[in-house]
């Protein structure tokens, strides 16, 4: 064997075991209990996935968040997406880019900022004045006040609605009160 086919094969035997014992990169986070509470100053470095009664997320996620639970709130910051389905879903933080919310009761604070788009499906969507949602909005629910300030457009599908808040594109609805 040539001194060349040598390196060549040692080079390849190292590499093969250097594969073999590197640890994978976790392309997640998941928790899951009662309650989960991401507390004020923790950072989550990953997109991050919960199953809980009970979800409270004080801190800052650095990717998406999916949630399930009866009651999800997000005081924080979530710099992906936010994707929650639960009774109650509360954000009074900031989501960085898109939110899906699906749930019984949908409340955006006075404080809260949505990045991108909002697409929220619920018996009720409250959208308080303050609250902001940087692209479209599009809603399906039993009834929507939308008191805070949409820059894209809002399509909505409801029995009752009320419009407060400044709409930067147009606004389609269906309004069906029978």
């Amino acid at each position: 064997m040539s001194k060349i086919t040598k390196t060549i094969s040692l080079l390849a035997v190292l590499g093969l075991l250097a594969l073999a014992f590197a640890t994978p990169a976790r392309a997640f986070e998941s928790r899951s209990g009662d309650t989960i509470i991401i507390e004020k100053g923790e950072v989550i470095e990953d997109d991050l996935y919960i199953s809980a009664a009970y979800i409270t997320v004080d801190g800052t996620i650095k990717g998406d968040l999916v949630a399930a639970g009866q009651t999800i709130t997000v005081n924080g910051v979530v710099e992906g997406d936010l994707l929650a389905a639960g009774q109650t879903i509360i954000v009074n933080g900031q989501v960085m880019d898109d939110a899906r919310i699906a749930g019984a009761a949908l409340q955006l604070g006075p404080s809260a900022v949505i990045g991108d788009d909002l697409v929220a499906a619920g018996a009720s969507l409250e959208m308080i004045s303050g609250s902001q949602v940087g692209g479209d909005l599009v809603v399906g629910s039993g009834q929507a006040l939308l008191a805070g300030d949409v820059a894209g457009d809002v399509t909505a599908g409801t029995p009752a609605l009320e419009l407060r808040g400044d709409f930067g594109g147009a606004v389609n609805a269906y309004v069906d009160m029978t």
